[in-house]
């Protein structure tokens, strides 16, 4: 985990894939590794291990292969696509039961339905990609609708406070803030996710999700300065296209590089690439902006990222 961390923060190495891989190999081999829930150190490496496997998944593109797939795939009643693909059932059962813990997704800002709900976006979009028969299609739509049926679910919960925990004072209420805005960053990045890799829809279609991920990044900073999770800020950015948008994805981008991370560099490259080309095309087609849809992961550059 260490030094996949160290790749990802250089901002200059692709090797993070490799220690992910080698890292979870470990792990399934009954030879060198007995208990994932040993200690509370080895419990939330390895919860940490599955977040980033599932995060590293939403980063492929259709014309990369996906033999060394890095997505979650379903072992729940939560929404799934194809819960048997490619899997074998140590690497199955060692899922569930990281998945069965109760902090799952909090090391990330997350809960651990919108992270098998996001697993799920990322399985069904690489099976269309790959080409789908007509009963897979019927899979995909019981995918979207099992998701939405689930992020709407967890927006009730977030809306009448049931996530958010108990009353407290001072530091207590203050990390219960940042938790909340956090996990609604979360959620409404997820139907970003959602809408945009299976539904192919245009950015003003996702314009509303947009602006609720950063205005919880703006009432983040508002009380605190510390480091706002980055997949559904990013997520949220590449999608920005009104001036209002922008402008909060700038902030965000500011504020994310007083880390000195690597791979937020060329998060910000990536960011104000896909910006220019839509101003492009909006300019070239006579199209509206919020018309112009531009996947990011199949720009020409060099998206191989991680989003923590």
């Amino acid at each position: 985990m260490t030094l996949m961390m160290a790749e990802v923060y250089s901002g200059q190495s692709k090797k993070w894939k490799h220690h992910l891989q080698g890292a979870w190999a470990l792990l399934l081999d009954p030879h060198s590794f007995d208990s994932w829930d040993e200690s509370p150190f080895t419990r939330f490496s390895i919860q940490s291990l599955l977040i980033v496997r599932i995060i590293s998944g939403t980063a492929l593109g259709g014309g990369e292969s996906h033999s060394h797939d890095l997505s979650l795939q379903h072992t729940s009643s939560e929404p799934n696509f194809d819960s048997s693909h490619g899997r074998n059932s140590r690497d199955l059962s060692l899922i569930s039961s990281i998945l069965s813990t109760s902090e799952f997704g909090f090391t990330i800002g997350a809960h651990k339905s919108l992270l098998e709900c996001i697993s799920s976006i990322t399985e069904a979009s690489h099976k269309m990609q790959l080409g789908i028969t007509s009963e897979d299609s019927f899979k995909v739509d019981i995918t979207i609708a099992r998701v939405l049926s689930c992020l709407e679910d967890i927006r009730t919960q977030l809306e009448g406070n049931n996530l958010a925990g108990t009353e407290g004072q001072n530091s207590e209420s203050l990390a219960r803030n940042l938790a909340r805005y956090q996990l609604s960053a979360f959620l409404y990045a997820t139907y970003i996710y959602l809408y945009r890799s299976l539904l192919h829809v245009p950015p003003r279609r996702v314009a509303k999700y947009v602006e609720l991920v950063f205005s919880n990044t703006q009432a983040f900073y508002s009380e605190d300065r510390g480091n706002f999770s980055l997949w559904p800020a990013f997520i949220a950015a590449v999608e920005a296209y009104t001036e209002s948008d922008i402008g909060s994805a700038k902030e965000w981008l500011e504020q994310s590089s007083h880390f000195g991370l690597g791979n937020r560099r060329k998060i910000k490259h990536i960011v104000e690439y896909v910006w220019r080309k839509r101003d492009r095309m909006h300019l070239e087609r006579n199209m509206d902006k919020g018309l112009v849809a531009i996947d990011w992961r199949e720009i020409g550059l060099d998206t191989d990222i991680l989003l923590v």
